[in-house]
């Protein structure tokens, strides 16, 4: 039996990247995405996915999943860093 962990309606912000990847399922669990899986959480605006049932007593066991959101720089950002760079470098060629 497949259970739906996450499911999503709006997409991040454009300048964000966001994944999720999974790290680790449950010893026996069998069926479902291997370890290791990345889901681009940017690719859609709706995401559902589904992984096995797994039931525990204790609680202490389960899949372990990692989210990773990385802010984007704009490319205005990257054209004013490449312009104080290349300033840089002509300073230090004029002291030559």
């Amino acid at each position: 039996m497949q259970q739906r962990i996450l499911t999503g309606g709006a997409p991040p912000p454009a300048d964000h990247r966001v994944t999720l990847r999974l790290v680790a399922k449950p010893a026996g669990v069998t069926g479902g995405p291997p370890v290791g899986t990345v889901w681009d959480l940017m690719a859609t605006p709706r995401v559902e996915f589904y992984l096995p049932t797994y039931r525990t007593t204790d609680g202490k066991q389960g899949y372990l999943l990692e989210l990773t959101a990385t802010l984007v720089p704009e490319p205005a950002s990257l054209l004013v860093l490449a312009a104080g760079l290349a300033g840089m470098g002509g300073v230090m060629r004029r002291r030559r």
